[in-house]
């Protein structure tokens, strides 16, 4: 009998939706605790409207689930 199967793939997401957004996709996207948290890098960074773009791009649930916070370094250096 068929299925559905779903997967689930954070990085190409987010980096679809950033480009889609911003035109342009991050140089990193990672994700730590099995998608606990979820990090984008953009070089050079997103000024703030840029910022407030994507925000605003994410699908509701994302933004009732997470905390969306502006980190200092580069998601290589730690």
């Amino acid at each position: 009998m068929p299925y559905i199967e779903m997967k689930l793939d954070w990085q190409q997401k987010l980096s679809d939706l950033a480009l889609a957004t911003v035109c342009r996709r991050p140089v990193r996207v990672s994700h730590v605790g099995r998608g606990r948290i979820l990090q984008l890098e953009f070089d050079p960074e997103l000024d703030a409207t840029e910022r407030t773009d994507l925000l605003n791009a994410m699908p509701e649930f994302l933004n009732m689930i997470y905390t969306f916070e502006v980190k200092s370094g580069t998601l290589g250096s730690g």
